[in-house]
């Protein structure tokens, strides 16, 4: 590629890294071809120096770059600039599989006054204006409407239809969901998978000859790889386009990508209705978590689909629960993995606890014992499960244990299974099958634990009650079949003992009592399936001063060889 070229992708990916305030979709979108393979528009460049400021003050550092003028000189743009209006990169076609040539690309400049950016590129002609960017040719023309187009080709520009017209094929082609991101978002990202699915066959083609030859190192059942190869294929079948977002507001992070499905495909099908994952979550015990997840299996679809997934070449690994099996009998699960004060002294895991809606309680333990039988003709460990063996709250519940073979767990084995469950050296707990059809499984013999899981499954103290993770659940798209929250208190709660205890860091910054957790989702509906993650800024602004004060315990209180940069006065991230 010419240097021009490169200016022209590095102007995309300085933009890709920055977002603006929130407005409709990109009124660039409609002079961009319809059937282009990529593009990447900003909205607003003008806010992205507000936005720049609110986050380099949540992480406590100086920008490279100060405002949008700095974007656009590194890019060799200057003048006549509108930087209020909307901008784009277009990448007409994929690049080959050796990178070979120049890339058909162009970029749509909002502009204020057509001959002021040509005199400030040094550009000259009538039509099609050729000047120079780095030492390389660029060539301009006027779009009419406040818009100009540059690009590192003659032929590009000289052949582009300016007459616009296409944002209604660009909506047809995100599909519903790509649409609603592409209209709230600050930067939009929009990738035309007809365009990239040659590619992406080959790409994948080479991916599994790669998986196949390490799949003796990793050994036969480690991986399904007939389900990982049958699932990506479809996707590269029935994708139509992939959609991305980002938002930046007072509150913290956005970030959202949109899969649409081609019509009538089974992903489509597949991804036609939206989950309740949320109501999953709220059958967890209200407790401080490193971690939180929940599935929502009910759909019919899904159902099937599972029943469809290829079988692996080998056996599955020891252990491991039949995940067809889960979707054919269950409509959803939950886990947590609370936090431990006690920390790895006291087991990791200690604290996790799962809630699974299965149409059958009795057939889904039979299917966990057949779990623990397989581990024990592999030689792994034996597990120890008893019926109604302990009783908690007045309920009796069952009792299990695994005995991992010393032999087979080693000694960095043994240590680990020590730091992950505490004293007992392996995975133990409590199981309690419910009168609504759920069962509930703790990883110790808490009492207290399964009490509080009892009762949250019953409808009482559940984890839907959590405030501020509420509050990120509230960021992220509704309707979700999937979501993930991370307790970055918690988890930095458990590691900052740690860093004392065996790493002598004494490791001191403020933390904050109701830190929200980063939150993930994943969001089914009209054809499309939202792939979601949020990042709180008190969460961004907190890790940060984590990892400044690590850095400064570990330089004996200096904070590194460079002085500690001013703070900008950004304000405190809301929540």
């Amino acid at each position: 590629m010419t240097r021009m070229s490169r200016g022209v992708i590095g102007l995309g990916s300085l933009l890709a890294c920055l977002a603006g305030t929130a407005q409709a979709v990109p009124p660039v979108f409609d002079r961009i071809p319809a059937d282009a393979a990529f593009v990447l528009a900003i909205p607003n460049p003008d806010a992205l120096t507000k936005d720049l400021t609110m986050v380099s003050g949540w992480v406590g550092l100086p920008l490279p770059i100060q405002n949008v003028d700095d974007v656009l000189a590194m890019a060799g743009i200057a003048g006549a600039i509108n930087k209020n209006g909307s901008m784009a990169v277009v990448l007409l076609e994929p690049p080959t599989p050796d990178m070979a040539g120049e890339p058909d690309m162009f970029v749509i400049l909002p502009t204020s006054n057509y001959g002021e950016l040509l005199k400030s590129m040094n550009a000259k002609g009538d039509g099609v204006a050729e000047g120079e960017i780095n030492g390389e040719p660029a060539f301009f023309r006027d779009l009419g409407g406040g818009y100009a187009l540059m690009a590192p080709k003659k032929e590009i520009a000289e052949k582009y239809k300016k007459e616009g017209g296409h944002t209604a094929a660009h909506k047809a082609r995100m599909g519903a969901a790509g649409d609603r991101i592409a209209d709230s978002a600050d930067l939009v990202m929009m990738v035309n998978v007809d365009k990239f699915r040659a590619l992406g066959e080959e790409g994948l083609k080479q991916a599994m000859e790669a998986a196949k030859e390490n799949m003796a190192m990793m050994g036969e059942g480690a991986l399904n790889f007939a389900a990982v190869e049958w699932l990506s294929g479809m996707l590269l079948k029935d994708t139509r386009s992939v959609v991305a977002g980002a938002n930046i507001d007072g509150m913290g992070v956005a970030l959202d990508m949109a899969f649409t499905f081609n019509d009538g495909s089974r992903l489509a099908k597949l991804a036609a209705r939206p989950g309740a994952a949320s109501a999953m979550l709220n059958k967890l015990p209200n407790q401080p978590y490193l971690l939180a997840m929940s599935l929502d299996l009910s759909n019919p679809d899904v159902k099937a689909f599972a029943k469809d997934l290829p079988k692996g070449a080998g056996p599955a690994q020891p252990g491991s629960m039949d995940f067809a099996f889960m979707a054919a009998n269950t409509n959803g699960a939950a886990t947590s993995i609370g936090f431990n004060p006690g920390g790895l002294m006291s087991g990791l895991l200690a604290r996790g606890v799962s809630y699974t809606a299965t149409t059958d309680a009795n057939a889904y333990i039979a299917k966990m014992k057949e779990a623990f039988q397989a581990m024990k003709d592999a030689g792994v460990g034996e597990a120890v499960y008893a019926d109604e063996a302990a009783e908690v709250g007045g309920k009796k519940v069952d009792t299990w244990e695994v005995k991992m073979n010393a032999d087979a767990a080693g000694p960095m084995g043994a240590q680990i299974m020590m730091a992950m469950f505490g004293g007992s050296g392996g995975p133990n707990g409590y199981t309690a099958r419910l009168a609504n059809g759920g069962v509930i499984q703790t990883m110790s013999k808490s009492s207290d634990l399964m009490s509080a899981a009892m009762a949250a499954a019953n409808g009482d103290g559940g984890l839907g009650g959590d405030k501020v993770t509420q509050q990120v659940g509230e960021k992220m798209p509704k309707g979700r079949v999937a979501e993930v929250y991370i307790g970055v208190k918690s988890i930095l709660d458990s590691v900052v003992p740690l860093l004392s205890n065996f790493g002598g860091l004494q490791v001191k910054f403020d933390m904050p009592q109701n830190l929200p957790p980063v939150g993930l989702g994943l969001t089914p509906g009209d054809g499309s399936v939202v792939a979601s993650i949020y990042l709180p800024g008190p969460t961004i602004k907190t890790a940060a001063e984590f990892y400044r004060a690590v850095e400064s315990a570990a330089n004996g209180g200096r904070g590194g060889d460079e002085p500690a940069p001013k703070k900008q006065d950004s304000g405190q991230p809301k929540f």
